[in-house]
């Protein structure tokens, strides 16, 4: 019998060792956690502030970059031009997703479309062709910048290199 006494003693023993040892893993395994989360915590509040636009970093990056171009009366022009273009462009794409969505497919070639009072209020005021050196087209299928010079771009509002579209005009 004394055999297993010292059987039963053991084992409690190994029992408590062990209970001890996995409480300390335990706690190592939390703390562990935690530093991680600390850790990405930290990034993510660096990466944030780092998009921000009250950032002082990303001012003076905004500051360095627009500095160097000599503005002209011309270059001023154009840049408003293409700026309205792309504008309309956008505002006419969203006009023809907006008609998708209403009647199930596209609307039809030409203007009238976005303007009629057929099914209530019309989804534009107008069709966007009030400005000199360019106009937008729709066709059925593609929406197009034809400018006054230039190459047409047909699904954007065009691109700079070669220059077409919007930036033709």
């Amino acid at each position: 019998m004394r055999r297993r006494r010292r059987s039963k003693r053991q084992f409690r023993t190994i029992v408590t060792v062990r209970a001890r040892s996995e409480r300390g893993v335990a706690m190592l395994s939390t703390l562990i956690v935690v530093i991680i989360l600390g850790v990405i915590v930290t990034v993510a509040i660096a990466d944030h502030s780092s998009t921000s636009p009250s950032s002082s970093t990303n001012a003076a990056t905004v500051t360095t970059t627009t500095a160097p171009t000599a503005k002209t009366v011309g270059s001023d022009s154009q840049a408003s031009t293409v700026a309205a273009c792309e504008a309309n462009f956008s505002e006419l794409s969203t006009a023809i997703t907006t008609y998708r969505a209403l009647h199930g497919g596209p609307p039809p070639a030409g203007t009238a479309w976005a303007t009629s009072t057929t099914d209530g209020a019309p989804i534009l005021q107008s069709w966007s062709n009030a400005s000199v050196g360019y106009q937008i087209e729709w066709n059925g299928v593609t929406l197009s910048v034809v400018p006054s010079h230039g190459t047409p771009s047909h699904g954007s509002f065009g691109t700079q290199s070669p220059a077409t579209g919007c930036f033709s005009s």
